[in-house]
């Protein structure tokens, strides 16, 4: 399909190069939540790197995906509408059934307000290469300021379903990347792949924001006062810890492609003797900011984690705390008015 778009482009003067672009985003969205299909796929970054199934096709009147890792523990993750369902022994642990697409999945947010607004899309055709097999088309998606990391993009040619996807910082360098080693798109693998199994326990996806959580978060006195633009609020919870009388609280962001979190925990007396100094760790292209803080409630670990350079997420941290002067606070920005529904 892509081929046609092209030569549309180089024919007909009013479609630009920028307009593929959008339509070939536009394609993979609709096959990304449309198309059956069946997959090798490698990811990873650094010398971490690992392989895994992935099957797509239509169950319970609609489209299911698989997931079947196949280093590490042995482990499945079924994704169908907005819930989860991961499939393995034992405790589950952060990081255990990633999305392997992420963010090129069903949920991306092809022409939205925000996506438009701080990502150009460009096709790369000196970067078209050939993937398990199959011919592809290559964009660039670069963010239009540096708080965030850019992408580069490969769509098959004829179902427009991304092959390869690289997250990359403003160097150039690969984050992260994913990749088939083989995929078939001419049958839907049987429905019975989608059926949850006994050690399978659900999860929702996706869930929208109600008015009452964003307004506790607003009043929240840890509400970030600054924030990449085009990062809203996505999902707010606030709990209490019996023992020690403290609230914690999670935050998660998102503009679309990239997310972070925002947490606020307690300290344990066990620890409270050893507060941490502000560090910061990268992995790939997740970072995490951590600093302890002294609070009127207690003893506190402010966490910012996510899929932004850690001098973003610095930021984000030392705009949340309460103790910022006047003058630092402004140059920051202000804390979002509460949008009318």
């Amino acid at each position: 399909m892509w081929k046609v778009l092209c030569g549309i482009a180089l024919l007909w003067p009013g479609v630009s190069l920028a307009d593929e672009a959008d339509d070939l985003l536009s394609e993979m969205a609709s096959s990304l939540k449309s198309r059956h299909y069946s997959g090798l796929v490698t990811y990873g970054y650094g010398d971490q790197w690992h392989s895994a199934k992935i099957q797509q096709g239509p169950a319970n009147q609609q489209m299911s995906l698989r997931i079947d890792y196949l280093t590490g523990e042995r482990r499945s993750q079924i994704r169908s509408g907005n819930e989860v369902v991961c499939i393995h022994q034992g405790v589950h642990l952060p990081g255990m059934t990633p999305d392997i697409l992420k963010p090129f999945n069903s949920y991306f947010p092809v022409h939205s307000d925000t996506f438009e607004q701080y990502y150009t899309v460009q096709r790369a055709d000196r970067l078209d290469q050939r993937i398990a097999g199959r011919d592809s088309a290559a964009l660039r998606i670069t963010p239009t300021t540096p708080d965030r990391y850019g992408y580069r993009l490969w769509l098959d040619s004829e179902t427009a379903l991304p092959l390869k996807a690289d997250i990359i910082n403003s160097k150039n360098d690969v984050l992260q990347r994913f990749q088939f080693a083989a995929i078939d798109v001419s049958a839907a693998p049987a429905p019975e792949r989608f059926q949850q199994g006994q050690t399978g326990h659900t999860v929702q996806l996706h869930r929208h924001l109600t008015d009452s959580e964003q307004i506790r978060a607003l009043e929240s006195e840890w509400y970030p006062d600054w924030l990449p633009l085009g990062f809203t609020l996505q999902r707010y919870s606030l709990s209490r810890d019996a023992q020690v009388s403290v609230k914690s609280e999670r935050m998660k962001f998102s503009d679309g492609l990239a997310s972070f979190t925002f947490f606020v925990d307690a300290v344990s007396e066990q620890h409270s003797g050893n507060l941490s100094a502000r560090m910061s760790r990268q992995w790939g292209p997740v970072s995490a900011t951590v600093e302890d803080v002294v609070h009127s409630d207690g003893k506190l670990r402010l966490t910012v984690v996510g899929e932004l350079p850690p001098a973003t997420l610095e930021r984000i941290l030392l705009s949340a705390l309460p103790d910022q002067s006047p003058a630092m606070t402004e140059s920051l920005g202000t804390r979002p008015i509460l949008s009318q529904r």
